[in-house]
């Protein structure tokens, strides 16, 4: 169930305490034209580098809505839905596509699907589009990260 929260770092340090370091992505998930933020902790990421990504969907007001996590490594595309919903899509390395649909009431996985890279012909710009990118990241140590969260 998605929660409200004022400070999502704080609220990721203290539901988390992560372990090793800390990714912060600035993004507009939901599409609503207000920039939203999701972080990661990097002990968590196995060795593809993919790994949960917890997001928080800022509202106007100012305050964010904590909506669950997604699973994020490489290409990512986000479109606009309808309702207040977006869509993510997202590749992991092995070839797993993820298809999300997040809005403020919550987040869900939608379709997961297994691409075998050598007999399907998959290409990264005919599934995501040609401007599908890894989303830049900053990295925190905890310390730093810490100190971001007020604690």
């Amino acid at each position: 169930m998605p929660r409200v929260v004022t400070n999502p770092a704080t609220t990721f340090w203290n539901e988390y305490q992560p372990y090793e370091k800390v990714l912060e992505i600035h993004a507009d998930f939901d599409q609503d034209g207000i920039e939203d933020v999701a972080y990661g902790d990097r002990s968590l990421f196995g060795h593809r580098g993919n790994g949960p990504w917890d997001i928080f969907l800022r509202r106007s007001d100012g305050k964010y809505v904590e909506v669950g996590a997604i699973e994020y490594r490489l290409h990512l595309r986000i479109t606009r839905a309808k309702n207040g919903e977006a869509i993510i899509k997202t590749y992991i390395p092995g070839g797993v596509i993820i298809t999300y649909r997040v809005s403020k009431h919550g987040l869900k996985e939608i379709k997961r699907e297994h691409i075998n890279l050598e007999t399907n012909g998959f290409r990264i710009d005919e599934t995501f589009g040609k401007d599908a990118r890894e989303l830049p990241y900053k990295i925190y140590s905890n310390d730093e990260f810490r100190v971001r969260a007020g604690g």
